[in-house]
């Protein structure tokens, strides 16, 4: 009976043993970092009074995202570019509508690698709707610096 319980208990250990390093090599184990990727992370920093609205972006070599939430429900709002004085909107038709619960997805593929042209993503609100540019408020930012 003694023989048959350390013949368990060592079982249960190798088991244990196996499945840690089977769990670590897969990267389940949580003791690695995350291997290196081309991504770029953003974290958009809200412009107005109200602290609960963020965002952030996500650049890989062939697309670019940007997501937010805690905005106004069921609002347009609009991804651009800018440096400086000169401001671009992302795309042909930047603006999205955001969903019933305030938040926002943006994501375009890119044609080209993104460049250091840029010093930051803007999402400005458009209050007079998706085509209508005047009365834009800019609500978040992120540096690309």
């Amino acid at each position: 009976m003694k023989r048959q319980t350390i013949l368990q208990v060592l079982v249960i250990l190798l088991l244990a043993t196996v499945s840690s390093l089977a769990l670590g090599g897969l990267g389940g184990g949580g003791g690695s970092a995350p291997p290196e990727d081309d991504t770029v992370r953003v974290t958009m920093k809200p412009l107005v009074d109200d602290g609960n609205v963020y965002g952030w972006v996500r650049i890989t070599p062939d697309r670019f995202a940007v997501g937010a939430n805690r905005l106004e429900p069921d609002t347009y709002y609009a991804v651009y570019l800018v440096s400086g004085d000169k401001r671009e909107p992302m795309t042909e038709k930047p603006a999205r509508r955001s969903f019933g619960d305030g938040e926002f997805k943006f994501s375009t593929k890119l044609k080209e690698p993104f460049g250091g042209e840029w010093d930051k993503v803007v999402l400005y609100q458009r209050p007079n709707g998706e085509d209508d540019a005047t009365g834009e408020v800019a609500v978040l930012e992120g540096n690309l610096e």
